[in-house]
């Protein structure tokens, strides 16, 4: 895996961040909370940007759920069962072949050590 680019993140995190305030916004102005649900998600990712654990923790959350979807589609589908398996053993493979320790290896220390006026919490 590449080198993490904190400089980068940040800025894609104030992004996200301005996304999610417009939509929970639009959300809340119109009544629709699929819209408004949306911009709470787009803002937890936000949020989280700055932990490599935590990013990794929610990934592994979505990749459940979508797995969870998937074998209830499947309950409705016709795809075959070996086919599923299949599936399901490519991303255990790719769970089993992550080479984390190099990627998540932050202590949940300052979000960018090159920039000391960066917020310690990794906001900004």
């Amino acid at each position: 895996m590449g080198k993490i680019n904190k400089k980068r993140h940040t800025i894609i995190s104030d992004k996200l961040f301005k996304m999610a305030e417009a939509l929970i916004l639009e959300g809340d102005e119109s009544g629709d909370y699929i819209i408004q649900s949306t911009g709470n998600f787009i803002m937890l990712l936000s949020g989280i940007m700055g932990n490599a654990r935590d990013m990794k923790t929610v990934s592994d959350l979505l990749a459940m759920f979508s797995a969870k979807k998937v074998l209830d589609d499947q309950m409705m589908s016709s795809v075959g069962s070996s086919d599923l398996e299949d599936i399901f053993k490519q991303m255990r493979d790719s769970l089993e072949n992550e080479q984390d320790d190099e990627y998540y290896d932050d202590d949940d220390e300052d979000y960018d050590d090159d920039n000391e006026d960066d917020d310690p919490n990794g906001w900004m």
